[in-house]
């Protein structure tokens, strides 16, 4: 007898055939061309499949139609999508949609905006970041916040108030991305906190003179102009204006307080010691 030949398997009825939709990206950006596939399940050995085509059975509301060629599909707008395969003789469907979820594309325009701009150090404000990609996507997440020159203290999208000053406050991405017309923000000093005394000199001998310096600061160490200043008397130093002398040896704490000598406790003061 001769060689036998080997038996071919008979083909699965195309009733039986499912079909699996796949794609080549579910998370592409806006305007990245990605491939939709469909895969024949339940294929016999060398049997051919059957036709397929696939839909796309999802778009986020108001989204632009996407770009189809062939198996490509291009996503103008960001959101979510669904495509699914069926073979085309029985309307199978894929009863599990491919997923897609389409991001915005790289930003096109940045705006920053700061509420409020003119702030009192110790002031919060809340920055307020809008941008979208060439395609009209709009962006909103991954901001960061950057403020020039330092004096700003960013916690994501606020500012707290330092250092008295003019600002640029702009919003920007990861990638790189930077508002290009950053807003403008100013900072002025708080009301008097501390009141500190500076002698030119802390060791002196006994009739010679030095001079001391009342600075008052804000609670953010802003130098609060303008201030008026006495000195807190004391009965073995003499002052004249803010000239500092004594005959008698000793360490003494000079104190420069308020102008008109009236409420101390109202401030922190800070002295200095002089030794003669």
């Amino acid at each position: 007898a001769g060689p036998s030949t080997p038996s071919i398997p008979e083909p699965t009825p195309l009733e039986a055939l499912t079909v699996e939709t796949g794609v080549s990206d579910d998370a592409p950006i806006a305007g990245e061309p990605i491939q939709i596939f469909c895969t024949v399940e339940g294929l016999a050995e060398g049997q051919s499949p059957p036709a397929t085509s696939w839909v796309v059975v999802l778009l986020p509301a108001g989204a632009q139609e996407p770009t189809i060629e062939g198996d490509m599909i291009t996503f103008v707008s960001a959101g979510a999508y669904a495509a699914t395969c069926q073979i085309d003789a029985t309307d199978w469907v894929d009863p599990t949609p491919s997923l897609i979820t389409v991001s915005p594309a790289a930003a096109a325009e940045i705006d920053t905006a700061v509420s409020p701009a003119a702030l009192t150090a110790g002031d919060v404000a809340t920055v307020s970041c809008t941008g979208a990609d060439a395609l009209g996507n709009a962006i909103t997440e991954g901001w960061e916040v950057v403020a020039t020159p330092g004096g700003l203290e960013v916690s994501e999208l606020t500012l707290t108030a330092i250092t008295a000053g003019t600002y640029d406050v702009a919003c920007a991405l990861a990638d790189g991305a930077v508002d290009v017309t950053p807003a403008e923000v100013t900072v002025v000093h708080g009301p008097p906190h501390s009141l500190i005394t500076e002698l030119e000199a802390n060791l002196i001998q006994a009739g010679d003179h030095t001079s001391l310096v009342c600075r008052a600061e804000d609670k953010q160490g802003n130098t609060v102009p303008d201030f008026s200043f006495s000195v807190a008397p004391l009965t073995l130093v003499e002052f004249v204006g803010f000239d500092v002398t004594s005959t008698t040896a000793g360490t003494y704490v000079i104190k420069c307080v308020p102008g008109d000598l009236g409420e101390w406790s109202a401030f922190v003061l800070v002295s200095d010691l002089l030794e003669v």
